[in-house]
C-alpha cells in the first residue's frame, strides 16, 4: 500500500461524501429520497459489487479464501473480548458499555468498506470482504442483538431470520462462484458488473446526505471522550493487527485488507438495533458521522505507518 495513493483515494472519497451533503443543503434531496437510496445500495448496489467481483477474478487462489474465512473470524473474536475493557474504560452505566462495545465491534464494512478497499486493491480484492461481511453479519444478528437486549429479555432464534439477507445472500453466492468456477453468461455478468459500478459513488453520496441531515454538528464535534475511543478503534487496534498479521505466513494483499477493515468507522447497522429495542441512540450516530469522517485521515495515516512493520 502506497500512503500517498490512498490519501488521495481518501480524498476521493471525501468529495464524493461533500457532493451528497451540498445536495441535501441545497435541498435537492429529501429524507425520504435519502431513505431509499440506502435501501437501494443496501439491496441491490452492494451486492452486485460483490458478485461482479468475482466474475473473471483469478487474482486470489482458494488457499487464499480458506485463510481469510479463519482470519475474519479470528478478528472478530478478539474484538468481541477487546471491547469489554475497552467500553469499561469509556462507560460507567452498564447499557452504555454495551452501545460501545457494539460500535467498537461492528464497522462500516459495506458503505465504506468496499469502496475504501475497491479503490486501494482494485474490485478483486472485494472477495475478501465478502468473507468478512458473511462473518460480520452472521455476528451482528447474534451477539449484536445479545448486547442491544434489555436484561430481562430472552434470545429469540427467530432473529436470525434476518440473516436471510441480501448482503448474506451476495457473499454466499459470490464465493460459490469463486470457489465452483461458474462462468457466467455475458450478458448477466455485464448486467452485474454495471450494477455493482454504482455502489461506489452512490455509497458515499448517501454518507454525505446523512451527514447533511444532522442540524448540530458542531455538538459532535466537541465529544473529547468519543474522539479517544475512535482513535483506540480505528488507529490503535489495527496497528496492532497490522503488526502482528506482517508476521504470519499469509498473503499479503489479505493482510493489508483485513488492516483496512479492521479501521473502518462505525456501521450504520448499530442504530438500527438500537432503535429496534427503544434504546438511545445518540452516541452510536454520533460516532457514525464523527467517524466516518475522521476515515479520511486516520486510513491514509494508518497506510503510513504499516510499511514500518
Amino acid at each position: 500500500m502506497n500512503a500517498e495513493i490512498v490519501l488521495k483515494q481518501m480524498v476521493v472519497i471525501f468529495l464524493l461524501i461533500m457532493v451528497g451533503y451540498i445536495l441535501q443543503k441545497k435541498k435537492l434531496v429529501t429524507q425520504k429520497d435519502g431513505a431509499c437510496l440506502s435501501k437501494l445500495i443496501v439491496e441491490v448496489f452492494n451486492p452486485t459489487i460483490i458478485v461482479s467481483s468475482v466474475i473473471g477474478n483469478s487474482g486470489s487462489s482458494k488457499g487464499n479464501i480458506a485463510q481469510a474465512a479463519i482470519l475474519a473470524a479470528i478478528l472478530f473474536i478478539m474484538l468481541i473480548f477487546l471491547a469489554v475493557p475497552v467500553s469499561r474504560i469509556f462507560a460507567k452505566k452498564r447499557m452504555e458499555q454495551r452501545v460501545y462495545s457494539l460500535i467498537f465491534v461492528f464497522s462500516n464494512l459495506g458503505f465504506i468498506g468496499i469502496p475504501v478497499v475497491q479503490s486501494i486493491f482494485g474490485k478483486g480484492a472485494l472477495i475478501y470482504v465478502a468473507i468478512f461481511i458473511l462473518e460480520y453479519n452472521i455476528l451482528l444478528y447474534t451477539y449484536g442483538y445479545l448486547l442491544v437486549m434489555p436484561p430481562d429479555s430472552k434470545f429469540h432464534p427467530e432473529s436470525l431470520k434476518s440473516l436471510l439477507n441480501m448482503g448474506t445472500l451476495s457473499c454466499l453466492l459470490a464465493l460459490l462462484i469463486f470457489v465452483c468456477h461458474i462462468q457466467l453468461p455475458y450478458i448477466l455478468g455485464t448486467t452485474i458488473t454495471y450494477l455493482g459500478n454504482v455502489a461506489t459513488p452512490l455509497a458515499l453520496i448517501v454518507i454525505g446526505i446523512s451527514i447533511g441531515q444532522q442540524e448540530h454538528l458542531y455538538r459532535i464535534f466537541c465529544q473529547w471522550k468519543l474522539y479517544l475511543f475512535l482513535i483506540v478503534k480505528m488507529i490503535l487496534v489495527p496497528l496492532v493487527i497490522a503488526a502482528v498479521l506482517k508476521r504470519l505466513p499469509i498473503s499479503e494483499e489479505l493482510a493489508q485488507v483485513s488492516v483496512i477493515l479492521m479501521a473502518m468507522p462505525v456501521g450504520s447497522m448499530t442504530v438500527l438495533l438500537l432503535k429496534e429495542n427503544n434504546l438511545e441512540e445518540t452516541l452510536c450516530s454520533d460516532s457514525i458521522i464523527l467517524s466516518s469522517l475522521l476515515s479520511i485521515v486516520s486510513i491514509p495515516f494508518l497506510v503510513f505507518c504499516y510499511r514500518f512493520f
